[in-house]
């Protein structure tokens, strides 16, 4: 993805493992004891949401998108998958 394609910021809900968000958080208590920091506030939606984009930016989501055989037919819920 060139670094001049337009970004939005878009709110969904998504379903992650429970042990994600705590991997989020031990994860952020690791590297601010490691960088000497004081216990700040965690805001773990904000930590999530950086890491998921991050993801797919780097995993290249785009081409995901524009592969029809990635779309589930309207009705059949991801729990079917």
């Amino acid at each position: 993805m060139s670094e001049n394609t337009p970004m939005v910021n878009v709110h969904v809900n998504i379903n992650v493992p429970a042990s994600c968000l705590q991997a989020v958080v031990s994860n952020w208590k690791k590297k601010s004891a490691e960088a000497g920091q004081d216990r700040q506030q965690l805001d773990t939606a904000d930590t999530l949401a950086e890491l998921i984009s991050r993801f797919l930016l780097e995993k290249n989501f785009e081409a995901y998108t524009r592969d029809e055989s990635n779309y589930i037919p309207a009705g059949i819920g991801t729990e079917a998958l």
